[in-house]
This record gives C-alpha cells, structure tokens and sequence, in this order.
C-alpha cells in the first residue's frame, strides 16, 4: 500500500507562502517562481500552476533523463579537444587499445585525471568512463600505441 502525504500549504525558507491546497490541487499565484531545486517529484493532473510559476524542464533534471545513448566513435579522435554543450551533463563511455607501452586517461576542463593504464601486452584494452559536465572541454590522451575502440556518449 502506497503512503500519502497531504500538505496545505508549500512556503520557501522564510515562511512566504508559495502555494495553497484548494481541495482538488494546489494554485500558485502568478508572479511566483518556485526555483528548480524546490520541488522534486512529479506533478499529477490535480496541480494548477499560474501562468508565470517557472519549473524544470526534464532536461535539466538530470543526467540520463531525455538522453540518448549515441554512437562517436567514427567522429572522434585521439588527443583531440571537444566541449560538451548539450546544457546538460553527459557520460562518456570508451574502451581503447592500450599496445605495448601505452597509457589512457581522461583530461576534463584541463585536468588530466588519474587513472591511465599502462600494459606490456600487444593486445591490452581499458575501458574509460567520465560524466562530463555542461560547458566543459573532453578529450582522451592515449601514449604509445594506443588507439580508440569504440566511444558512446550519453547525450
């Protein structure tokens, strides 16, 4: 059995209130802005907001909702600079081959982060994941004879 909260009234951090229960819903007068990180959970058919109330759009919800996983392999390349500004953060998923002496890692926002593979075997492969966030550079720096398997962006 689901639990069911019932609220009268929503106020912000100084006791204005914001929102009132008419019976069937909540009205929100015009004029008022409920921020982004107000409100969480999903709004039902009994909710009436007026017309200048500002909410989310599922976009900028979160990283995952509204997003694709897509296919970049055949568009990126090796130590090559790329900026995400998609408005939102993506995930980036890629798995390299890490030939006789090479080493792979990440570089975001021009931070090189830890985590580079070094192998001596001719057939070694990492796989390199990072969540990128919105308006920040990416790239992949890969030595010796390393090279790109496949790259997905969650995008």
């Amino acid at each position: 059995m689901a639990s069911i909260l019932k609220v009268d009234k929503i106020v912000d951090s100084g006791s204005n209130v914001l929102a009132t229960s008419s019976g069937s819903g909540y009205a929100v007068d015009s004029g008022v802005t409920i921020p982004a990180a107000g409100i969480t959970g999903t709004l039902g058919s009994g909710v009436t907001i007026g017309d200048a109330v500002t909410l989310p759009s599922a976009a900028t919800q979160g990283l995952g909702i509204g997003q694709t996983q897509t296919d970049v392999t055949s568009s990126r390349a090796v130590n090559t600079t790329y900026t995400n500004s998609t408005g939102d953060p993506i995930y980036v998923n890629l798995t390299v081959s890490t030939g006789t002496g090479s080493d792979s890692r990440w570089e975001i926002d021009g931070v090189v982060n830890p985590g580079g593979t070094y192998t001596n075997s001719s057939g070694g492969r990492n796989n390199l994941t990072a969540v990128v966030p919105n308006g920040q550079t990416y790239k992949v720096v890969l030595g010796g004879n390393g090279a790109i398997i496949s790259w997905m962006e969650l995008k």
